[in-house]
């Protein structure tokens, strides 16, 4: 969204650590963004293609240039988490990483990962600059895309000639090369690019289909199971993004403790939070991510809920379920600090407030 959540800078000497984030914190997790990805979505999209680099300055560089359909990660090698996010704007990645020998491992532990995801990968290979700044000044500032394009290599021939540099021995460099690419390509989730890489490798590698399918490569993997089951909190959620003024009454009554499942306990402080901007937060839930197992149900049930909007007694009903859970809970910490507690007053006075609590549920709340 372009909102600020950290900040980075860059020595200007060689000196370590070379780049310096912000720490991490309960906003800002490195591995779970892409610098400049707010500014460059819209020319991801449109090339259906993205341009992986190291670092923010890389990024500068390349947009200043005109190269636009760039983002940054903001640590050595890519995370699951931003390739996650690649997947959702594109589907290739072109790694442009530093041309050294770190900037290669990298792109050796990053290729896996992206792959994984179901995307084309390919790495830009240019050992005359060292990273895309210099090839930025290289150019005086004009680049285009296609240069990129005509440089760029299949990840199979970026990682051939990598272990053929690393190993002396040819055996031992081709025996990592075909390890590395099978184990890289059985990752996929996809059916259709994993069979497709696979082919891929039949044809460069010379290796047989039948061995391929005793390494699993050419198994369909087994499909996922939704394991989403719904409840009350779930419930509360739906009728919440329903009707403002029923949010406002959960917002008041239910105590954020009370949301034993996190994802949901997410979206209820979040319509707390900001109850007079309702509407907002309906589009915000429904692009969350983290909600994504059970985002389908929660529509359907708001949907009926406006509908056929729930009466005094059916709030009244949810609420009671809730504090009479509330109250169970206070009970199960109670019962443990009777047990752990060394005088007998205070035994004494915790006994009370459990029987006061037990009352309360047998009366109705």
């Amino acid at each position: 969204s372009g909102n600020i959540i950290g900040f980075g800078g860059r020595v200007l000497k060689d000196e370590n650590p070379k780049y310096l984030n912000t720490q991490e914190t309960s906003v800002f997790k490195k591995g779970n963004f892409l610098y400049g990805l707010h500014l460059s979505k819209q020319h991801v999209s449109q090339k259906n293609s993205m341009i992986l680099v190291e670092g923010y300055m890389d990024y500068v560089s390349l947009f200043k240039s005109g190269v636009r359909n760039v983002c940054a990660q903001l640590g050595t090698a890519c995370t699951p988490e931003q390739a996650k996010i690649i997947k959702k704007s594109c589907e290739k990645v072109i790694i442009m990483y530093d041309s050294d020998e770190a900037g290669r491992n990298a792109t050796m532990r990053s290729i896996p990962i992206l792959l994984k995801e179901g995307l084309i990968v390919s790495v830009f290979s240019d050992r005359e600059v060292k990273d895309p700044d210099e090839l930025v000044n290289k150019m005086n500032y004009s680049l285009d895309y296609s240069y990129i394009e005509e440089k760029r290599t299949d990840f199979m021939e970026f990682a051939d000639r990598f272990f053929k540099e690393k190993e002396d021995d040819e055996m031992l460099a081709k025996k990592h090369f075909v390890n590395y690419v099978i184990e890289s390509v059985k990752s996929i989730d996809d059916d259709v690019i994993r069979n497709l890489y696979t082919k891929g490798v039949i044809e460069k590698l010379k290796i047989s289909e039948k061995f391929l399918r005793s390494e699993s490569v050419l198994k369909e993997k087994p499909a996922k199971t939704d394991e989403f089951k719904p409840s009350i909190y779930h419930e509360i959620i739906a009728i919440m993004l329903s009707e403002k003024g029923i949010c406002k009454k959960m917002c008041s009554e239910v105590e954020e403790s009370d949301f034993l499942d996190l994802s949901t306990k997410g979206i209820f402080i979040s319509l707390c939070n900001s109850i007079d901007a309702q509407d907002d937060n309906i589009d915000l839930f429904i692009k969350n991510d983290t909600i994504k197992n059970f985002k389908d149900y929660i529509i359907r049930r708001m949907t009926y809920y406006l509908e056929n909007k729930p009466d005094e007694k059916k709030i009244n009903e949810i609420l009671g379920i809730i504090k009479e859970r509330r109250i169970k809970k206070r009970i199960e910490e109670i019962d443990i600090k009777i047990k752990n507690a060394s005088e007998e007053e205070e035994k004494d006075r915790l006994m009370q407030m459990r029987v006061l609590m037990v009352k309360k549920i047998k009366g109705g709340i």
